[in-house]
């Protein structure tokens, strides 16, 4: 089973997040940004970078991340990559967005000329899911680097999930959707159905 470390960046939410009763016995090592230049990742399996990270913190351990993907370590990236400490990760700061009524209802918008589309249905990350349960916004776009697979995309416009496991003896699983900042708040409860599904298969990698 794999232990797994989260990077903290100080917002409440993610405190919220790391230390809930639902979600605090995934998470074994919490590490505070400010402290990444001298925590090893030796020490764990998988790191999860949530939305709202420090971008600068983690540039600066981009070589120890990519040598921790080189040891066979899982990287988990949620929401934006404002920063290239992500190894063959292309960002796009280009998103729809829409409005939420507070009783779970979404203004698609721009998504129903644009759908998302499973590109691999039945991988175990989208175990029990349908594509509503993906849909309620993303943070920018990705372009998969060659030897990924793609799992969810919006239109031909890019890529929403990627997953890594050629170019590194680990893997990193990217996504703009941001379930782990809706889990933190407490709000919007469907986004969770994908959260447990990622964190559960980071324990069985």
């Amino acid at each position: 089973m794999g232990k797994i470390a989260a990077v903290y960046s100080g917002s409440q939410w993610q405190y919220d997040l790391f230390y809930s009763g639902k979600y605090r016995p995934y998470f074994d090592t919490v590490i505070h940004a400010c402290n990444l230049q001298k925590e090893s990742l030796s020490n764990c399996d998988v790191l999860v970078v949530p939305r709202e990270s420090n971008q600068e913190m983690l540039l600066l351990i981009k070589n120890e991340i990519i040598q921790f993907l080189d040891n066979g370590g899982t990287v988990i990236s949620f929401g934006e990559v404002t920063r290239p400490w992500l190894p063959k990760c292309t960002w796009e700061d280009k998103n729809p967005r829409f409005m939420y009524d507070g009783k779970s209802r979404w203004d698609k918008g721009e998504l129903d000329g644009k759908p998302y589309k499973m590109m691999i249905p039945k991988h175990p990350l989208f175990k029990g899911l349908e594509i509503e349960d993906l849909q309620w916004h993303f943070h920018g776009m990705f372009h998969a680097a060659d030897n990924t697979d793609v799992l969810l995309k919006y239109g031909e416009e890019g890529d929403i999930i990627y997953l890594d496991a050629k170019n590194f003896k680990g893997r990193i699983l990217a996504t703009t959707l941001d379930p782990e900042v809706h889990a933190g708040y407490g709000v919007v409860k469907k986004t969770q159905k994908f959260l447990d599904n990622v964190l559960n298969w980071a324990r069985t990698i």
